[in-house]
């Protein structure tokens, strides 16, 4: 996939560029989940970047570190934030723009640097694993709750 926003322009969008790929993951957590209970909503996108991002190629923590980053970018606006198990130091998150580098975040202790072009791109391979997976599933359950949680939130009228 090639990045929309070569150039200095994607840069400079690259903040609201991040805060709707993190809603989407929201989103799709709730689909991938089948439910949309208020308690489960960090479990539940944990539970889909895992899915999305494999940890054997992102490493174990790739779902509590991104779940953090979105807590960041939604809740605090990348002013520091607590792991997300609430144990341990705060951690500042940087958002970098480097299109040639693969690595989604680089763990700097106290700072989490996340490559939005890298990013972007494992996330678009990911949605396109969950669509596959929708299409093939003969499980009853992912079918219902999937169509359970798009007739809720799945349609957007534009216009």
């Amino acid at each position: 996939m090639a990045d929309a926003y070569p150039n200095a322009k994607g840069r400079a969008l690259i903040f609201p560029r991040a805060m709707c790929l993190m809603t989407a993951v929201d989103l799709l957590a709730k689909m991938y989940d089948g439910k949309d209970e208020d308690k489960r909503a960090g479990d539940r996108f944990k539970d889909f970047i895992k899915f999305a991002l494999p940890t054997e190629i992102y490493g174990e923590d790739i779902g509590a570190t991104i779940y953090e980053f979105r807590n960041a970018l939604h809740h605090s606006y990348q002013m520091p934030v607590p792991k997300s198990n609430g144990k341990g130091m705060q951690r500042f998150f940087s958002l970098i723009y480097e299109v040639d580098n693969h690595k989604v975040s680089t763990d700097l202790g106290s700072k989490i640097l996340i490559n939005f072009p890298a990013l972007h791109k494992a996330c678009e391979v990911g949605f396109e694993s969950f669509k596959k997976r929708l299409e093939t599933t003969n499980l009853l359950s992912t079918r219902q709750g999937f169509e359970e949680m798009f007739s809720k939130y799945g349609w957007m009228s534009i216009g």
